[in-house]
């Protein structure tokens, strides 16, 4: 339906299509089946009325402050819009904060001298809660890399494997 009115993909992403209108664009972006719309008012509007006339059953918040665990602070005086996860900080910080207050601080993602290696006997494997915990927190940390921290994807993406065997941090 979108691109019988004119959106189009972008060419990185799919679930972010475009319309240009003279000098106006309109975003689109699409989580399963959240959208966020993005443009001037006046286009938006239309936008709206030719969905509903399609027989599109829309849910509309005018004064976004929250999507997708994000949240929204818009600054009209600079014209900014401020996407931040506080939630999920919030929550990482609750549960693993002690665990993580006393460590070294390094500017890189990744550690220098940093190796999760796989055991090689039973002896060295995590007990079952440790491993939950460990999973959780990769977990909490791969949907943070989703929309504000690809800095870390690739850290993350490498502790994403070892959930069921990682014996340590080797300095």
């Amino acid at each position: 339906m979108l691109k019988n009115v004119g959106f189009i993909e972008n060419k990185s992403d799919p679930c972010l299509l475009s319309k240009w209108d003279k000098e106006e664009v309109m975003l689109i972006g699409i989580y399963v089946d959240d959208c966020l719309l993005i443009g001037k008012e006046k286009q938006i509007s239309k936008l709206i009325d030719d969905l509903k006339s399609s027989g599109f059953n829309l849910k509309i918040e005018k004064n976004l402050t929250d999507y997708l665990i994000c949240c929204i602070i818009e600054n009209d005086e600079k014209g900014e819009i401020l996407v931040m996860q506080p939630h999920l900080i919030n929550c990482l910080i609750e549960k693993f904060g002690d665990e993580v207050k006393d460590k070294r601080v390094y500017t890189t993602p990744g550690t220098p001298r940093f190796k999760i290696a796989q055991p090689d006997c039973d002896s060295e494997l995590l007990d079952k809660e440790t491993q939950q915990r460990y999973c959780s927190g990769v977990g909490m940390l791969l949907y943070l890399t989703k929309y504000l921290r690809p800095d870390i994807s690739n850290i993350i993406r490498e502790l994403s494997k070892h959930g069921w065997s990682y014996n340590g941090f080797l300095p």
